[in-house]
């Protein structure tokens, strides 16, 4: 993944358009003018033999003649000339391309290549960044700029729009510019050949002025690269996804556009999940979500109250909050008799809180003090539908100014069109989300939810595993090599008993009915063409696809992410009522899918595996019968899994000067407790040393950050001693790679007492082995100029040490790989 260059796409000092044309609705008349009315600061230059000038800006015959590097091009011209302009312009200087030509990959060179790849080779060599073939261009307001052929510009704003359909970006186009609604970014792919979502979402993941990020989305071409930009930006900013191709028809036409494999939906959706983002279904609910995450306020959890003055409309929302397995507020007797108070007799005493159709302000505003101080009760919806005998807008001032006194998460929806205008309006001034219909409200209701859950997944900290899980990979291999060795390199299936043996997972020979009181169930293992192994976990014996309750997760696991897996099927519940130990049991599953998982990891030969039906019997889990399909693999095989699984090959154990050892590994986001340790313990000159001034506690999200990371760009190793059944972590060292692998950022922390033990410079050293061995280039830090211990290891190990004047810090930098090609490490 690399952000190389992408500053010249997206925020060019200058630029040429290649193929600019003086003829009306052509692709190259339409990018000029857009380019001169966006009013871009800098140099524009149009290429083009056939005009002396377009729409009044000199004209230059071809790239030679242009008289400055323009930091961007815009291409549109015919297929055939692509590659050797290309070419022209990355000797020239030029970093970054929009291709609008569209055709290129049906078309070749004289030499018989097709001008796609033609192109590419000829991008290489100059790092020269292309964005395209078919891009309907880039639009960045606050830039000024809009290299793009549509017919309307955007509006400045912080939401970012990234899609690989231009049909797609001028509907949304149309749709945000009648609402009023602007954009940080809006981007369009085209056929993603070099700049893809994720180099996208790398970059607009740590751009400030991106407060989220919308994707229209119809497939990826790595899952791995896709999986880690997507996990980065979502743990800054939300990001939202619409996925199209649900249906097997629908993935059928997509992969007939883009020329490759969609992929499984079940995948796609268990993808963006596990990478926490939202999966929205269309432009409506896209921006509703923007809205209402942005606007709603964090939840306390997902009770919601409903405040409204008519009952239908009321009804209409829960009947829409059961269809999407929402959960309205039991409101206690407590809260019913301080609305006792405020409302007409009889009232109905239940949620939806009905406060009739002549409620005046002073009621909206006591009905909502109530609700929101309730404990009962996470968020609100108020819903108002205009009739005589209220006044729209005085309700809306009052819920506004009930609101400021008592904060609470907050939905409205105002029924209607004309006399409802101006109080949207006011909610909008006042930040507060409103929706037109009870049923859009509770969708945006809905994707809170299921945001919040995803986010929890990404940051939460999982538990241990209930038992010592040591797998026997060498007689696991061993079975692998001998049947490979008798099928003769085909595939086929085996009787997977040995191989799950060899993972700790009990198999029983297949024969005689079940016993009383078990429950089969589903594990299987199928390889997806876009994020690789995919575990589906469900309803298994005979009755399986009939039921359709299964679902769909990467691997690795660990016990929240096993857990998540059960609890999205009906098994979960069904298993509550059947034993009379349901959390062991669920516990005794969650650890036989983690099994798997590591199954799925140490076996690269693995294509797929059935445990059908794996039994549970009330206290126990066996697989009664269990497949596996096997396949060579060869030396070079690319990654594999779309999330990198935990490196167990770089543990190592240490022996201190004081004679105890400790064992170095990679961080698990299972050590946020120690890690919580490690700093209460460390000295207060320790930790200014280490996070530059005085730390205050950190939140569990800021910790998940330091313990949950992503192996393919980040690494952090961990000292641990462990005595008598404990274990504590005394160090950490990490690095932070940044996405072009270029330069790898170090921060090092030990605790009290550990100088002169000789941790702290076998810490560095494993690091810097690492990132060497990963092709980085360079290793750097910033230190305090007052601590000179640290300082002092610095020479010692060979850093530069540079001080910063005025700062009171030294920049130190290490030369790892300074002139070797950039190596690609993998499990």
């Amino acid at each position: 993944m690399s952000q190389k260059n992408l500053n010249k796409l997206f925020r060019p000092r200058s630029l040429a358009v290649i193929g600019a044309s003086n003829r009306e609705g052509t692709v190259g008349n339409l990018v000029m003018r857009n380019l001169l009315k966006a009013g871009f600061s800098g140099p524009i230059m149009p290429v083009n033999p056939k005009y002396q000038a377009v729409y009044g800006v000199y004209s230059y015959a071809d790239v030679a003649s242009l008289p400055i590097v323009p930091d961007l091009a815009v291409i549109c011209t015919p297929p055939q000339p692509v590659p050797e302009l290309i070419a022209e312009l990355g000797a020239w200087g030029t970093r970054a391309a929009i291709v609008m030509t569209k055709g290129l990959n049906r078309e070749k060179t004289a030499a018989g290549v097709d001008l796609q790849q033609a192109m590419l080779d000829a991008a290489a060599p100059y790092e020269l960044r292309l964005l395209g073939q078919n891009s309907l261009g880039v639009l960045v307001p606050a830039a000024r700029l809009n290299a793009s052929f549509s017919h309307l510009s955007a509006l400045p704003g912080k939401i970012a729009f990234v899609s690989q359909s231009g049909a797609m970006c001028m509907a949304v186009l149309d749709w945000a510019c009648a609402r009023n609604i602007g954009f940080s970014h809006f981007v369009s792919l085209g056929s993603s050949v070099d700049v893809d979502f994720a180099d996208v979402i790398d970059y607009l993941g740590s751009d400030p002025k991106t407060s989220s990020i919308l994707l229209y989305m119809e497939s990826v071409h790595d899952g791995r690269r896709f999986m880690s930009a997507a996990r980065a930006a979502a743990r800054n900013k939300p990001v939202l996804v619409i996925k199209s191709g649900r249906t097997p028809e629908g993935a059928s036409v997509v992969a007939s556009h883009s020329g490759v494999m969609t992929g499984s939906d079940e995948v796609y959706d268990a993808a963006i999940r596990r990478a926490g983002m939202l999966r929205v279904d269309d432009i409506d609910e896209l921006f509703a979500g923007v809205e209402s995450l942005a606007k709603a306020g964090r939840m306390r959890g997902d009770n919601l109250a409903i405040l409204c003055n008519g009952s239908s409309l009321g009804v209409m929302a829960v009947d829409a909050l059961s269809a999407s397995g929402g959960h309205l507020a039991d409101l206690s007797e407590a809260t019913l008799e301080q609305l006792d108070a405020i409302l007409p007799s009889p009232w109905f005493r239940n949620n939806p809180v009905d406060i009739f159709s002549n409620a005046t302000r002073e009621r909206y505003e006591r009905a909502y003090k109530v609700l929101a101080q309730a404990p009962e009760v996470d968020i609100i919806l108020v819903i108002h539908a205009p009739v005589a005998t209220s006044d729209s807008m005085a309700a809306a001032e009052g819920i506004v100014s009930a609101f400021k006194e008592t904060p609470c998460s907050l939905l409205t929806c105002w029924v209607g069109e004309a006399t409802v205008t101006q109080p949207r309006e006011l909610f909008s001034r006042e930040g507060i989300a409103t929706y037109n219909t009870p049923t859009t409200a509770v969708q945006a209701f809905m994707h809170g939810i299921r945001y919040r859950q995803n986010q929890r997944l990404l940051m939460e900290t999982p538990e241990s595993l209930t038992s010592a899980f040591k797998p026997d990979v060498e007689a696991a291999r061993q079975f692998v090599r001998q049947a490979l060795d008798e099928q003769g390199g085909t595939q086929r299936d085996h009787d997977a008993s040995r191989l799950l043996a060899a993972y700790g997972i009990r198999s029983m020979i297949s024969g005689g009915g079940p016993e009383v009181g078990t429950y089969d169930l589903l594990i299987s293992v199928k390889h997806d063409p876009v994020f690789g192994p995919v575990i589906t976990f469900g309803q298994g014996g005979h009755g399986a696809q009939r039921t359709g309750d299964s679902a769909v997760s990467l691997p690795p696991l660990n016990m929240s992410l096993a857990r998540d897996l059960i609890y999205r099927t009906r098994i979960a519940q069904l298993l509550s009522h059947s034993s009379t130990q349901p959390v062991d049991i669920i516990n005794a599953i969650c650890q036989t899918l983690i099994q798997v998982a590591q199954l799925i990891i140490d076996i690269p030969e693995l294509l797929e595996l059935e445990i059908n039906p794996l039994a549970v019997n009330g206290h126990e889990v066996v697989a009664r019968k269990a497949r596996v399909m096997l396949k060579t693999v060869d030396a070079d095989f690319a990654p594999r899994l779309a999330i990198r699984p935990y490196p167990k090959h770089l543990e190592e154990t240490f022996k201190l000067t004081d004679g105890r050892e400790l064992l170095l590994r990679p961080i698990r986001p299972e050590d946020e407790p120690n890690h919580y340790k490690l700093l209460k313990k460390s000295t207060e000159e320790d930790l200014r040393y280490r996070f530059f001034g005085e730390l205050q506690k950190l939140r569990h999200s800021q910790m998940a950050r330091l313990t949950q990371i992503d192996y393919d760009r980040e690494m952090a190793f961990v000292a641990v001693y462990e005595k008598d059944g404990e274990s504590e972590t005394l160090g950490v060292v990490r690095t932070v790679t940044d996405p072009n692998n270029e330069s790898a950022e170090f921060a090092i922390l030990l605790g009290t007492g550990l100088k002169g033990t000789g941790l702290s410079i076998k810490l560095m050293s494993k690091m810097i082995d690492y990132c060497r061995s990963r092709g980085t280039a360079v290793m750097t830090g910033q230190i305090l100029a007052d601590n000179y211990r640290m300082l002092g290891l610095a020479r010692k190990i060979g850093f530069t040490l540079t001080p910063v004047p005025g700062e009171g810090i030294v920049e130190v930098c290490f030369p790892l790989n300074p002139s070797s090609e950039k190596l690609v490490s993998d499990v």
